[in-house]
């Protein structure tokens, strides 16, 4: 956690390093509560057809279509950046319970997303796309 805020301080400005304390903050809240089958929203994930599917993407920029997955590569100005930013994206992909496939090459990342449970794309890909977006 520590090695994580001391890259956060280094890498992005204070008002990111602001977010990512309050974030943290709600998810050791979240996390210190007992979770309980009668507290867990039963939220079924659909698959989105085609249309649907063209229509999200285009309103992300940067993203691409292979297959069933959404996949975008991220350039950072180095490598503690990179790895910086794979620590936020894990944050959020934590809070969403929705974890996309990462690859870090020195100061580039590669996240891809899709939703097996729905064997396909859907809401859930986009939304995290656009919160990753929204980290750099």
């Amino acid at each position: 956690m520590v090695f994580y805020l001391l890259f956060q301080f280094l890498v992005f400005p204070r008002q990111k390093l602001k977010q990512t304390l309050i974030f943290l903050a709600r998810c050791a809240q979240k996390s210190e509560s007992p979770k309980s089958k009668e507290n867990k929203v039963d939220t079924m994930v659909i698959k989105l057809d085609e249309t649907e599917i063209e229509a999200r993407l285009a309103e992300l920029a940067g993203w691409k279509r292979e297959g069933d997955e959404i996949r975008k590569t991220f350039a950072l100005p180095s490598f503690p950046a990179a790895v910086a930013f794979v620590a936020h994206a894990a944050f959020l992909a934590e809070a969403a319970a929705h974890h996309p496939d990462i690859d870090i090459r020195y100061n580039r990342v590669t996240l891809a997303l899709t939703t097996h449970d729905a064997g396909g794309l859907s809401v859930k890909d986009f939304d995290l796309a656009m919160q990753f977006d929204d980290l750099v």
